[in-house]
């Protein structure tokens, strides 16, 4: 059949009539001999390995008869009725199969304990039954037995194959170009800015909730100054900076300072990128965790992007006393917008 024929769709199965109908019924007939064929072997195995050998002896007697048989039929001549009608007929096997129906005899005729010849039957019926269903695979891929029945059965296994790439390449596509689109169209949420401290020349220990401040923040991509305000003048170390808590978040950060109750300022620091694309004073910032910094962003001050949704980084500028207020000065928007 033509590769164009593969691709038409036709969903009516052929009807067949004379020699095709003869051929495919042969066919159908023998599959269903082979099956029970295997399922009765397989209950030889199961008496052998249960000790039950006058069963087993019993079944093989029946099993080797139908092995014959099916050959026969296949080959169309008249089927046997006992054992001792098998050498007779091997001549009418396949040339290929004639060795395997006398290695079967030969075992018979051995003077051996019926357990051990019992188990040499059941391995030389599984090496029979084997080499009879690959005779028949390999005679029937003749063009001789090829049915329009077996032609559209190809036929719909190809269609089908092919729905099932072209299926798969269409969801992957779809699937890259909702990515792709949802990439570049969803939307952050309103946020907030925390700030954890800890007490003058301590060492950081686990950043806890009551030592720490916080903040509502929009995105924008104007800077936004944001105040974060102690419950009282407070004498402030190191500090933990969580700006956003959502990921894919493009954000910058301008300058972070420390205001007295007046909101004058006692210190700070600026994000300011240098000429050599750094951050001045970098040794004060350390445990950056869940942002990746854009070095290549062509911008005055720091620029990351989160890739997570817990981002944080620690500062350390120095101890200070009654400190009220914590002021940053930021934004953030989405990863594919630009400031």
């Amino acid at each position: 059949m033509a590769i164009k024929e593969y691709l038409k769709i036709d969903l009516k199965k052929p009807e067949l009539e004379g020699e095709q109908l003869s051929i495919f019924t042969k066919k159908d007939k023998f599959k269903k001999e082979l099956e029970l064929c295997y399922s009765r072997l397989e209950s030889i195995e199961i008496c052998n390995s249960n000790s039950k050998t006058r069963d087993s002896l019993i079944l093989v007697d029946h099993l080797i008869v139908d092995i014959v048989n099916l050959v026969l039929n296949f080959q169309d001549s008249d089927p046997i009725n006992k054992l001792s009608e098998i050498e007779q007929n091997i001549p009418n096997f396949p040339e290929e199969l004639q060795p395997k129906a006398k290695e079967l005899l030969t075992i018979f005729s051995l003077e051996i304990s019926d357990d051990e010849k019992s188990e040499k039957l059941e391995s030389s019926l599984g090496d029979f039954l084997f080499s009879t269903e690959k005779y028949y695979k390999k005679t029937t891929k003749q063009p001789h037995f090829i049915t329009p029945i077996d032609e559209y059965k190809k036929k719909i296994k190809i269609q089908s194959l092919l729905f099932l790439i072209v299926f798969a390449i269409f969801s992957t596509s779809v699937f890259k170009l909702y990515k792709i689109f949802e990439a570049k169209t969803y939307k952050l949420k309103n946020d907030i800015v925390q700030v954890y401290y800890f007490p003058k020349n301590e060492n950081l220990g686990k950043p806890l909730e009551e030592n720490s401040i916080k903040a509502e923040i929009s995105p924008s991509i104007e800077w936004k100054t944001i105040l974060l305000p102690f419950p009282s003048p407070t004498d402030v170390g190191k500090i933990r900076i969580d700006p956003v808590n959502q990921n894919r978040a493009k954000l910058q950060i301008k300058e972070i300072q420390y205001l007295d109750k007046d909101k004058k300022v006692i210190a700070g620091r600026d994000f300011k990128i240098t000429q050599n694309n750094l951050v001045e004073n970098m040794d004060q910032i350390f445990e950056v965790r869940m942002v990746k910094i854009d070095s290549k962003a062509k911008s005055e001050y720091i620029q990351a992007e989160t890739i997570d949704d817990n981002p944080f980084f620690y500062l350390d500028i120095g101890n200070f006393s009654n400190v009220s207020y914590i002021q940053i000065t930021m934004r953030y928007i989405e990863k594919y917008k630009q400031f």
